[in-house]
């Protein structure tokens, strides 16, 4: 019994399955709606070129790069690459105003390792130009807000994940056997956001809490089902507890793509 206190709209109609199927739709639903999202690669490379951080590999004819960033509460990032599978370099750890100051952190032929506590306002993107096996977004551990906004509704702490193809919650010894936290609003252009098949048939049921957006091409499970007392449910993998993020009705993370079009709801005079 899902419920969404903002209208949804559809394109292709409505499926319910599950046992009880009974949505509850508060906010109203509509089909038929086409809002084409917006992916403009090129505006958000130029930005993190001329006033963000812009990854990519200047040393060896513009081989694959894969960076790690990993945000600390205080307001810094600690940032590695690995040019062309040839190892990680040392580490450097940097105030995030000071790598990105507009806030867009943009990755091209590569892949981006994430996790940690964010202090300020950035969107990550991640390309693959063209190279396969790239522009993914892997998260290792708990990705969370120094200020959390469930109890700071002022907190403007806010990240946006951009990935070309997938957006995954990485298995190892930090992820397996227990929770998983994300706040931030997730896109996937190409593929799909979920955990890996690891996670998803681990013996444990967790939960993935998210708080924040999921845009994908396709959908994913997160967890393992099985019929019990008459009720399809999960029995192993991470249970999805899904909290939207209200502060994205009127407030995104930098240059995240958007919408051509906006309905107006409701006015207030």
């Amino acid at each position: 019994t899902p419920v969404f206190w903002g209208k949804v709209t559809t394109r292709t109609g409505l499926t319910k399955s599950g046992s009880p199927a009974n949505p509850k739709f508060y906010g109203g639903y509509e089909s038929g709606i086409n809002l084409p999202l917006q992916f403009d690669t090129t505006g958000m490379r130029s930005t993190a070129v001329t006033g963000g951080k812009f990854f990519n590999d200047t040393t060896n004819n513009g081989r694959p790069i894969d960076v790690r960033l990993y945000f600390n509460s205080n307001g810094t990032v600690t940032y590695s690459v690995n040019r062309d599978n040839t190892g990680w370099n040392t580490a450097r750890t940097v105030p995030l105003s000071t790598l990105a100051p507009n806030g867009m952190i943009y990755v091209e032929k590569g892949n981006l390792f994430i996790k940690g506590s964010v202090n300020g306002r950035v969107t990550v993107a991640v390309t693959k130009k063209g190279y396969s096996g790239k522009g993914n977004v892997y998260q290792e551990d708990y990705l969370y807000y120094a200020d959390n906004p469930i109890t700071n509704p002022n907190s403007n702490d806010i990240l946006g994940i951009v990935a070309e193809e997938y957006v995954r919650i990485k298995s190892n010894s930090n992820t397996l056997g227990g929770d998983v936290i994300t706040q931030a609003s997730m896109f996937s252009l190409n593929r799909d956001i979920g955990p890996d098949d690891e996670l998803v048939s681990q013996n444990f049921l967790g939960r993935w809490k998210i708080l924040g957006g999921i845009i994908a091409n396709t959908t994913r499970v997160t967890a393992t089902y099985a019929t019990i007392g008459g009720v399809f449910q999960p029995v192993r993998g991470l249970k999805l507890v899904h909290t939207y993020d209200t502060r994205f009705m009127t407030y995104v993370p930098p240059f995240f793509p958007h919408t051509q079009n906006y309905e107006v709801v409701s006015w207030f005079e």
